[in-house]
């Protein structure tokens, strides 16, 4: 099943919504990551690609111990800049999400982040890890991962 992004904008908060749609079967299996498609967002001025890709919660030190598998579904999202960024500060506000409908986790965040001072972020410590078994739509055998960017 091939992984979608879909975009939407909030019209209470006007915040931009992207939504990767994973296939579950990620987390019964052994990969150590999972990589969304490309997407553009608007940054300091600019149109800059960025990627989400999650991450299983490292359980053993065992070969496998950090896989979707060992976790039982259990990971973290990061948000990544694909730009080569030098110069400027290109900062950031967004929350995470996982589900939709009724299996919608509560955003988390916000968090402002600059991508030119590190092209990798994730949610504080406290906040970082997610059940994706939770959330998990049995139909489509899928969930989502969502990312809100707020307006500055």
């Amino acid at each position: 099943m091939p992984q979608t992004l879909q975009r939407s904008t909030s019209v209470s908060t006007r915040a931009s919504r992207i939504e990767w749609t994973v296939d579950a079967r990620k987390l019964r299996g052994n990969d150590k990551q999972a990589v969304s498609p490309s997407f553009d967002l608007s940054c300091a001025g600019r149109t800059l690609p960025f990627k989400m890709m999650i991450y299983p919660k490292h359980v053993t030190d065992q070969k496998g111990g950090a896989s979707f598998k060992k976790s039982k579904g259990r990971g973290t999202v990061t948000i990544k800049c694909e730009a080569d960024l030098n110069t400027g500060s290109t900062p950031l506000q967004f929350r995470i999400y996982t589900g939709t409908g009724a299996s919608k986790q509560t955003p988390r965040g916000p968090v402002e982040h600059d991508f030119s001072e590190s092209a990798v972020c994730t949610l504080p410590s406290n906040l970082v890890e997610w059940d994706f078994e939770q959330v998990k739509d049995k139909d489509s055998s899928t969930f989502v991962v969502g990312l809100e960017v707020l307006t500055q």
